[in-house]
């Protein structure tokens, strides 16, 4: 197939540059000439296939604006069925860093375990190429810093995928919260159904279509178990961050989408845990986490399993002092008094109503700011604020105790122990930047 593509070298590196901003979202433009010509594609390599990579790759390859020029996975077997879903042209690899060296490639879709995320990330932009990465942006606090300071350096567009922030119902729900619908915010909850439980059991050799040492990457070195990797990686605290980070991750990209809080952080976190007993899977059976906000004032709680008696196994509660708002993903309702508001005028219907931009899908809106230079709607800054709530109430769970956070800094006020939380050390030869 001819590759009409968007060369990279058609886009000046560019700093930060002020000014642009749309309803209130503070999506800055990248300096930097846009794209010229509706009918460009970008040429882009897939670095992880299987899973949440494998339903990406999937869109890019049914969209008309993406040309699938390469794919990368340490699963032999994974790689191979993603390989005869594209054309013949497509190369494979086992090791990412052969998409990046490759000047032919514009972009690239990183969609690795959580463990996996920084690295690709950071490479890519240093390689000049623009990402997409999959929720949530990192696996620490440390990583989420140096992944924005890596697009930012490179003038990437680094989109993560959070992609309910794009869908109608959830942009209602935002549209409520901000136009003070509900009157003001003081406590969102959000309840999750548990983690789940694995009996402890001895590992086993990895199976030969599996590069087992490339999968775990930068993190310890330890026996193969098939319910370590996988789906199943994101029971472990080396590689993810159990339910807080993956379902967990989509809900805070909500309530900060509500709140207007982006890039504000908590200034304390609360967090208690009872662990499992002889599970092989690291995160607990239950979790209570609560986070304080300065500014907007407001209090966010985590409750994982959810209170009983709830109509849902998730979802997320803004209170205000006007009514309250039951956010699920795909339907919403008001309440006021206690009962359902039957009536409730549509958002952007009302004086004063805030009305925030309709956006296309997140795949489609990164292809749409990699033209424009303009931050995506789900930018790595916004990312990483997404994540560090996550890896916060872990942190503040795991340890059972208060954590004052310094927001600026990005630390925690005296206390060595949490601190040092904030990065996973890297097993060697891996490094980040």
């Amino acid at each position: 197939m001819a590759r009409n593509r968007i060369g990279r070298r058609s886009f000046v590196r560019s700093t930060l540059a002020g000014g642009l901003t749309l309803s209130g979202l503070g999506r800055t433009a990248l300096a930097g000439p846009g794209v010229k010509g509706a009918n460009e594609r970008l040429v882009v390599g897939h670095i992880a296939v299987g899973g949440r990579g494998n339903s990406l790759l999937r869109r890019t390859l049914e969209s008309k604006d993406f040309d699938v020029a390469a794919l990368c996975d340490v699963d032999a077997e994974r790689l191979g069925k993603a390989k005869e879903k594209t054309s013949a042209g497509t190369d494979t690899y086992r090791d990412y860093r052969k998409i990046l060296d490759r000047k032919d490639i514009d972009a690239v879709v990183v969609a690795t375990p959580d463990h996996w995320h920084a690295l690709p990330t950071i490479g890519a932009c240093e390689a000049g190429k623009d990402v997409y990465c999959e929720k949530p942006l990192s696996q620490n606090l440390v990583e989420g810093r140096r992944m924005i300071e890596a697009a930012r350096k490179h003038g990437r567009i680094v989109q993560t995928g959070t992609q309910h922030r794009t869908e109608d119902d959830i942009r209602e729900v935002c549209e409520i919260i901000r136009s003070g619908r509900v009157g003001k915010i003081h406590h969102v909850e959000m309840w999750m159904w548990e983690n789940p439980y694995f009996k402890l059991s001895a590992g086993s050799a990895p199976p030969a279509h599996l590069d087992w040492d490339r999968w775990l990457g930068p993190a310890p070195m330890v026996e193969y178990h098939e319910k370590r990797c996988h789906f199943n990686f994101r029971w472990f605290r080396d590689y993810a961050g159990g339910y807080m980070t993956d379902w967990g991750a989509h809900m805070i990209n909500v309530v900060s989408f509500a709140m207007d809080t982006d890039r504000v952080h908590p200034v304390r976190i609360e967090g208690s845990e009872t662990p499992y007993v002889d599970s092989l899977y690291e995160y607990p059976e239950f979790q209570q986490v609560t986070w304080y906000y300065e500014k907007p004032n407001f209090k966010m709680t985590w409750t994982e399993p959810g209170p009983k008696g709830e109509s849902s196994r998730y979802g997320m509660r803004f209170h205000g002092t006007e009514g309250v708002v039951d956010a699920l993903f795909g339907k919403y309702r008001v309440l006021r008094d206690g009962k359902v508001s039957k009536n409730e005028p549509k958002p952007g219907s009302q004086p004063g109503d805030v009305a925030l931009p309709r956006t296309a899908g997140n795949l489609q809106n990164w292809f749409d700011c990699i033209k424009s230079r303009e931050l995506p709607i789900n930018d790595v800054e916004v990312g990483h604020y997404n994540a560090a709530a996550c890896h916060l109430g872990n942190i503040a769970s795991q340890l059972g105790r208060t954590l004052p956070w310094d927001p600026t800094a990005e630390r925690f006020i005296d206390d060595e122990q949490a601190d040092a939380m904030r990065l996973r050390p890297y097993r060697a030869p891996w490094k980040m930047a």
